[in-house]
């Protein structure tokens, strides 16, 4: 069994506790993983566990971090780093982080997450690239005025469409003057 294959098991074993697995876990395993058969030699080959082959190692794996996951990891990190922009209370507790770094932490988490795993959470929530399909529209009460109002909209929507021929004919009179 080669090192992969430990470390997909123990990822498997991992998410089978409801346990996360975030890829500083997966990086952590992969140095033990290959610290450990090179454990009586005294220099086991170069090996770094780098973010860009933990990626590597989720997209031949197709092993993806779960938005979640992600997340907890930027905040785990950031409570971790200790300095910076980590600030504290009278008791020592941390306080929240500044919006902005939060953003920041969200937009790498959604960009760090899978397309595949994006919309499979979408789907899950009750949305749609169909309208009709949306928990919404089979709601017993409001489904069908949700399906009306969808499908006013949509005719409002055609009828407002930009007609670029009567904008050029309305300003075909107009000078435009550029005065230097």
């Amino acid at each position: 069994m080669n090192m992969e294959d430990m470390i997909y098991d123990l990822v498997i074993d991992k998410r089978l506790r409801k346990e996360k697995v975030t890829r500083e876990w997966i990086a952590d395993q992969a140095l033990v993983c290959h610290a450990s058969p090179h454990a009586d030699d005294n220099a086991p080959p170069p090996f770094a566990a780098s973010q860009h082959w933990v990626s590597n190692f989720m997209t031949r794996r197709e092993t993806n971090c779960s938005f979640n996951g992600i997340l907890c990891g930027e905040i785990n990190a950031w409570k971790e780093s200790g300095g910076g922009d980590v600030q504290y209370t009278w008791g020592g507790n941390p306080r929240p982080p500044a919006v902005a770094t939060v953003c920041e932490w969200t937009r790498r988490a959604w960009r760090a997450t899978d397309s595949e795993t994006v919309i499979n959470s979408i789907t899950a929530a009750g949305f749609s690239e169909n309208p009709y399909d949306s928990i919404i529209a089979r709601h017993d009460v409001y489904g069908e005025r949700f399906l009306n109002s969808w499908t006013t909209s949509d005719a409002e929507s055609e009828a407002d469409t930009l007609n670029v021929g009567e904008i050029d004919d309305a300003l075909g009179e107009v000078t435009i003057l550029h005065e230097e």
